[in-house]
């Protein structure tokens, strides 16, 4: 037994990541555009975001995403992936469909946890259009009650010590 947040104690990052993870939803605290700029080249702009309670940061750059081979043309998938068992633990992919994201609980015994950021179509020559479709970090798995509602108008009756308002 322990108590993880107690003098003379190591709160690991597995540790911040449960806890996280039950206060907020995966997804980009900011607002994140990525811009077609030819061939299989997308930039990127700089993100903030929550993947199973893990916060990370990328800069802005440019992703070399993947074509398809043959004619017509093809749905992918730009992505972040947090990989503990990697020497890199954050990486910025791309994928073709079919793609399913691997989501392991990285807090516990998995290792590998993915969101989908934007989906582009694409020739065997060039990317055609990027959409995002990234969802917004939000304090969403809080319980209803935990925290204080909020009055918009001026009050119209007084309010008890301990009232939550």
């Amino acid at each position: 037994m322990r108590v993880v947040r107690a003098a003379g104690q190591n709160v690991s990052p597995s540790d911040d990541g449960r806890l996280y993870d039950q206060i907020f939803s995966d997804g980009l605290f900011t607002d994140t555009t990525f811009t077609n700029l030819g061939s299989n080249n997308v930039q990127v702009s700089a993100m903030y975001g929550d993947l199973c309670g893990r916060d990370f940061t990328i800069e802005q750059m440019t992703l070399a995403v993947t074509l398809p081979d043959g004619e017509g043309e093809t749905t992918g998938y730009i992505y972040v992936e947090i990989d503990t068992s990697s020497e890199d633990v954050i990486t910025l992919n791309s994928a073709l469909a079919p793609f399913t994201p691997t989501y392991e609980d990285i807090n516990t015994n998995g290792a590998v946890a993915q969101m989908v950021l934007a989906e582009y179509t694409a020739s065997a020559v060039a990317v055609t259009s990027v959409t995002p479709v990234y969802p917004k970090a939000t304090a969403g798995s809080l319980s209803a009650g935990s925290v204080a509602t909020v009055e918009n108008a001026q009050a119209v009756q007084a309010h008890s010590a301990g009232d939550y308002i």
